[in-house]
């Protein structure tokens, strides 16, 4: 068996140029696998060749928490369009590096994001719900994150705990006799 092993030193020089081809033009390999933020993604069924300036647009968009039904509506493309883009490997590791440049772990950035339209969401299933159990929950949810949740009074007492339970219970049931 014969192995053909290259040292850093023999590794080819990167090219000057490309031939007159952009580099957007330029799929990245197909070996590399972008799939760290996503959880079992589907194959794309057709390969998109080009990276155009609305994909990254889109990409920016999913990295920041929006859903892909906004992100279709915002740029004018269809729910279908921007699920393929979606499926893309490359497109999937540019909102991977995007995620981890722009918001660089952190969460707040990203559930800001996300806030308006999970309101959206919410109010959406307040008004247009199924049945009337999950239109009170939303709407208790949109009125618990605007004013917070309602205050749960709890009574306390400092009194001293009786040692022998059974003369207590005599006694409170003669109180309730004598005063009933």
């Amino acid at each position: 068996m014969l192995l053909n092993i290259r040292t850093l030193d023999s590794a080819p020089a990167p090219q000057e140029s490309l031939g007159g081809i952009d580099s957007q033009d330029i799929l990245p390999p197909k070996s590399t696998s972008p799939r760290s933020t996503y959880t079992n993604p589907r194959e794309p069924s057709v390969e998109i060749q080009h990276e155009k300036a609305w994909h990254r647009t889109a990409a920016y968009m999913l990295a920041s928490g929006a859903k892909i039904s906004t992100v279709a509506f915002e740029t004018g493309y269809s729910v279908q369009q921007i699920g393929l883009l979606n499926r893309q490997p490359w497109f999937q590791q540019l909102v991977t590096t995007i995620i981890h440049n722009e918001f660089n772990d952190d969460i707040s950035k990203m559930l800001k994001g996300a806030a308006t339209e999970a309101i959206m969401t919410i109010r959406d299933l307040a008004t247009n719900g199924v049945n009337e159990t999950t239109k009170l929950k939303a709407s208790q949810d949109l009125l618990d994150r605007y004013r917070g949740k309602a205050t749960n009074f709890v009574h306390h007492t400092n009194g001293a705990l009786s040692e022998k339970p059974e003369e207590e219970l005599k006694r409170l049931e003669e109180e309730l006799l004598t005063n009933g």
